[in-house]
């Protein structure tokens, strides 16, 4: 008869069955997520007890695209502009709560914002303001220098928005 094999978790990296797993940390062995692991992977760890909203990207478009909320608010963005009066400020904006679970807000520039292009519509430059749009793949996100010097020039606007919008 084959003498019984002490089974462990492998190196990380590795394949492990994963009730290996399961009975090598139930034994009382040595336990690495709390110790002996790096920070990296530390983190890791409690990133995977959160209760993930959605695991990949084309799951989030998918439930876009067929949630009907692309429509939603572009109806919302036409409904704006179709009432836009005088603009006392080059971006007018409404904010709408179609559902308890749902916000959409609905922006619409002045006409001289969308009849005539922005100058410098090429140029792209970095901002720190939009760093959290950084991943691990992505380390730097550039935006267009004239989107970027309204959006500043907006930034009161869209602070006072941000009180609106329930979260």
């Amino acid at each position: 008869m084959v003498e019984q094999v002490e089974r462990k978790p492998q190196k990380e990296g590795a394949m492990v069955e994963p009730l290996d797993i399961v009975t090598y940390y139930r034994e009382g062995v040595r336990n690495n997520i709390t110790e002996g692991r790096s920070e990296r992977i530390s983190m890791e760890g409690r990133r995977m007890n959160q209760v993930p909203l959605f695991s990949s990207a084309r799951e989030l478009g998918n439930l876009i695209v067929t949630s009907n909320l692309i429509d939603s608010a572009l109806t919302k963005i036409l409904e704006l502009q179709r009432d836009q009066t005088a603009l006392l400020s080059p971006v007018q904006y409404r904010v709408y709560y179609p559902s308890p679970k749902c916000t959409i807000v609905a922006f619409v520039s002045s006409p001289d914002c969308t009849q005539n292009p922005l100058p410098g519509q090429g140029d792209l430059v970095p901002s720190p303001l939009f760093d959290f749009l950084c991943t691990e793949e992505y380390k730097s996100v550039s935006i267009n220098r004239a989107a970027l010097t309204l959006f500043t020039s907006l930034h009161d606007h869209l602070s006072e928005l941000k009180t609106q919008v329930k979260i």
